[in-house]
């Protein structure tokens, strides 16, 4: 956990969004006020190619973001399934990393199985998955509430869900938030402010790319309970390192050995999740720039002015 006074000055100085302005400008100055808490990593000088499936040649593994790289919304991004065969005919190792969490990774399974991806279980680590990890690792404060609407519970005994008392939760686990909305987030605010409790959130996304629109996630609603109340949350998707270790121990797992770290390389859409995430793990990172967060932005400019520089830059796959 980085210095929680200096992730308190960002926010309380910062003027978070309105639910309904959620844009790619929006989602960029949110994770720039989160900055305190993310991973920090020497910024190496960035390449470019048209397309990823240009620079394949490069990699003995791929680690693809799902929103933003296979998909943008329920519909699949142009040019996955030839990147995906053209990579598989080289034999490098394909690992989905997805800060999905409302429901085991066995529907992303499924979901890309009805698109014909050569993508099943064994190839994705979501951030559910993580924070299972987590929760196993270090059991938290029962009972458990699992927060939002259409997620799938734990199966913890006496799991409560965002309909029942706050009060009566002794730690909440913010696995979704579609369908959230004003009310469901005053309750969770107002009972950390009644009475700190451990909130954990398996997505730290603060929007994910949608037809024509960015739809606020997990990591919105939890920088604004942090902003309102002061909460730490315990964090388990990309960019931090818990996602990263998980999505790596897979790589090496499908290859049966450890994979050059730089010859693996983190597909992404978003700077700060993505790209700052894979740099901070040690691995290389490759931008995509047409089709997720930064698909009606200038790249660059936007690069430039994070100071976060991917190791390649393709505009497609």
């Amino acid at each position: 956990m980085k210095n929680v006074s200096t992730i308190q000055e960002s926010l309380q100085s910062f003027t978070m969004p309105d639910v309904q302005q959620i844009d790619a400008a929006s989602t960029l100055a949110v994770y720039h006020a989160l900055q305190p808490i993310l991973p920090q990593a020497v910024m190496p000088q960035t390449q470019k190619a048209d397309k990823l499936s240009d620079i394949l040649d490069q990699f003995d593994a791929l680690i693809l973001d799902g929103f933003g790289v296979i998909n943008i919304g329920p519909e699949k991004i142009e040019g996955i399934d030839e990147l995906l065969s053209a990579a598989l005919e080289r034999g490098i190792i394909i690992v989905v990393l997805t800060n999905a969490a409302s429901h085991p990774s066995s529907q992303a399974a499924a979901k890309y199985k009805g698109w014909n991806l050569p993508i099943d279980g064994a190839n994705i680590v979501s951030s559910r998955d993580v924070i299972e990890v987590i929760l196993k690792d270090t059991p938290p404060p029962q009972p458990v509430m699992a927060l939002g609407h259409n997620v799938t519970p734990f199966g913890y005994e006496g799991e409560l869900v965002a309909t029942d008392d706050y009060d009566a939760a002794e730690s909440f686990v913010l696995l979704g938030t579609s369908e959230w909305d004003e009310e469901d987030q005053q309750r969770l605010e107002a009972a950390l402010s009644k009475r700190m409790r451990p909130l954990y959130v398996a997505n730290p996304d603060v929007s994910a790319p949608q037809p024509g629109q960015f739809s606020p996630e997990a990591g919105y609603y939890a920088a604004r309970a942090m902003q309102a109340t002061g909460v730490e949350p315990i964090w388990g998707g990309k960019p931090h390192s818990t996602a990263f270790t998980a999505a790596l121990c897979k790589v090496d797992a499908l290859a049966g050995y450890s994979v050059d770290r730089s010859r693996i390389a983190m597909v992404g859409d978003s700077l700060h999740t993505d790209i700052l995430g894979g740099i901070g793990a040690g691995i290389c990172s490759v931008l995509v720039t047409s089709f997720g967060l930064l698909r009606d932005s200038d790249a660059e400019a936007e690069c430039a002015r994070l100071g976060i520089m991917p190791h390649w830059m393709v505009r497609a796959l």
